[in-house]
């Protein structure tokens, strides 16, 4: 893995916290003591009327300037979060609506990148920016997200100049692995945000 490798437990003060809280609109993110994986705090992210942002994000660097044509093994960037989603907020979705809980995407420009998106009834599908036109691609993955309980989210990202690779994605869901998504866009960005939580709806 590349960059740091940050630890957090939520159980001290938001102003303490490893990671990055990014809210925008509507969003909130603030320590919890109703609900925990372990210990007895998380970090809650919340919405109100169907938009905004609550993230918590870990940075890290990646540019495609490092990056040379036939280089072995290339660089990989894994994100690890204990993550509940209630079905309640699933339920709320309708047709053609999502909620994106997790990404790795460089901060400019900022229309490219990686995400895992959550639809109706829970179906995940991928987001991905083309690597030779920057259309976002959406792979549905034909897995749903459990609810309701703590899931383990893995979420990683591969980067190799080529052949073949570019910018790829890859997931975990309770360590069931759902496969890697190529040809992610790779041109003059820096990768260097990953976060889980709403980054999208």
């Amino acid at each position: 893995a590349s960059g740091a490798t940050t630890l957090e437990t939520f159980e001290g003060p938001r102003a303490s916290w490893g990671v990055t809280a990014e809210t925008s609109g509507s969003g909130t993110v603030d320590q919890s003591t109703d609900r925990a994986a372990a210990g007895s705090a998380s970090a809650r992210a919340a919405t109100s009327g169907g938009a905004g942002q609550a993230q918590l994000r870990a940075s890290f660097s990646d540019p495609a300037n490092a990056h040379v044509w036939n280089e072995r093994p290339g660089t990989w960037h894994w994100q690890h979060a204990k993550v509940y989603v209630p079905s309640a907020t699933v339920a709320q979705l309708g047709s053609g609506e999502y909620l994106t809980i997790a990404g790795v995407w460089p901060s400019s420009p900022g229309n490219s990148g990686w995400f895992l998106r959550v639809r109706q009834g829970g179906a995940l599908s991928v987001v991905g920016s083309r690597d030779w036109d920057n259309a976002a691609i959406e792979f549905p993955v034909y897995g749903t997200l459990p609810l309701d309980r703590w899931i383990s989210l893995e979420t990683g990202l591969h980067s190799q100049a080529g052949p073949g690779i570019k910018r790829a994605f890859a997931f975990l869901v309770d360590g069931a692995f759902y496969g890697w998504y190529r040809q992610g866009r790779m041109q003059a960005e820096t990768y260097d945000r990953a976060a889980a939580g709403i980054l999208d709806t």
